[in-house]
């Protein structure tokens, strides 16, 4: 099941104010009134999201782990003062010490929020699935002191739901960031 950027993003916008300015670019891909131009504009004015060097966000294109991870960390830690990562850089085996996105990954990792495969593997470019994010924003949300219900009214595609992620897509649902 792979998971689409916009849908992601919705989830996060929902999590950021909802105070939107009216004098920000956005991409030249995101056409004003369409039903995710508020939550990318907000997320690009917070620093949240960056999109492509060309100016394009690219919606409807998959999103990777390590991008995923890279907008995670940005959103747990814009209302932090002190950020530490621990050094050396061992938590996965895969991901290049020169990677954009290690810091990122590490620290998330070091503080909970992100786990990888068995054996020390995160696969960094991999697509991430649905289940996998609700995990990532759930967790965010527990840290923060947002704890939330689960939602007792199942997805038609309720089947498919991995358990081990089952709580987390239901807790979101709860409270409508999904």
């Amino acid at each position: 099941m792979k998971y689409k950027l916009i849908g992601l993003l919705l989830g996060i916008g929902l999590l950021s104010s909802p105070i939107i300015s009216e004098a920000s670019d956005v991409f030249t891909d995101i056409e004003e009134g369409s039903w995710y131009y508020n939550p990318i504009k907000l997320l690009k004015e917070k620093g949240i999201i960056n999109g492509f060097d060309s100016g394009e966000f690219k919606p409807d294109e998959n999103i990777s782990r390590e991008e995923v991870a890279a907008m995670a960390y940005r959103l747990y830690t814009s209302d932090l003062d002190n950020i530490s990562i621990e050094k050396p850089f061992t938590s996965y085996e895969d991901v290049d010490e020169n990677s954009w996105a290690i810091e990122y990954i590490e620290y998330l990792t070091q503080n909970g929020i992100l786990s990888g495969y068995g054996e020390n593997l995160f696969f960094p470019g991999k697509n991430i699935s649905r289940e996998e994010t609700a995990v990532i924003f759930d967790r965010i949300l527990k840290k923060k002191g947002l704890c939330i219900k689960k939602d007792k009214n199942l997805f038609k595609d309720d089947e498919e739901i991995a358990s081990w992620s089952r709580d987390s897509v239901y807790r979101l649902k709860f409270s409508n960031y999904i």
